[in-house]
């Protein structure tokens, strides 16, 4: 455990989920251990590995809920955008000071799985409208999204995501107005 730990200090992940790993075979499984076992591998970029050992510390006694903000990173690192919005809203209810901004973090996982609907109820009243991250071809009332953004004209990253997905949908015109 003390190699893995001492790896881990020095920036050696993957030499640190090696050594957490043969912690892991002779101490059993510790709730501790799996998290920093998970947290190696994530900054490794073994994200598929990263997902299953914060899931197993979550099951192991002594887990502690927050971690499934770090297990909804690994799955949304790794496309599986459903779980990683489960894991975001576990993540939610364990740290309400952040709540709002985990649910955030549920809801656009879910734009990438087209589950509008579910995405748009996790948005937190008054703020950035959901339908601005979605390509308006999803929606029957432009007029509606125009709406919407001319009531939070001032959040500049809405206006630069609406441009970007203008520009990837191939309309330049509407994509330089969102800019």
């Amino acid at each position: 455990l003390s190699y893995g730990i001492y790896f881990e200090e020095d920036r050696r992940y993957r030499q640190a989920a090696e050594a957490f790993e043969e912690a892991r075979a002779r101490l059993g499984e510790s709730a501790a251990l799996l998290y920093r076992l998970g947290r190696a591998y994530q900054r490794a970029f073994d994200v598929e590995s990263a997902a299953k050992a914060f899931e197993d510390a979550l099951r192991v006694k002594g887990a502690k809920r927050r971690w499934n903000e770090a297990l909804a990173q690994s799955l949304e690192m790794s496309g599986r955008f459903e779980d990683a919005a489960r894991a975001y809203q576990h993540a939610a209810r364990a740290l309400p000071h952040r709540a709002r901004s985990l649910r955030d973090r549920a809801a656009l996982s879910l734009v990438k799985t087209s589950e509008f609907e579910e995405a748009s109820k996790l948005f937190s009243r008054g703020r950035v409208p959901l339908r601005a991250f979605i390509p308006p071809r999803l929606f029957s009332s432009r007029k509606a999204i125009e709406a919407e953004l001319a009531e939070d004209f001032t959040r500049s990253e809405l206006h630069e995501t609406l441009g970007d997905l203008f520009y990837r949908s191939g309309k330049f015109t509407q994509a330089s107005e969102a800019y």
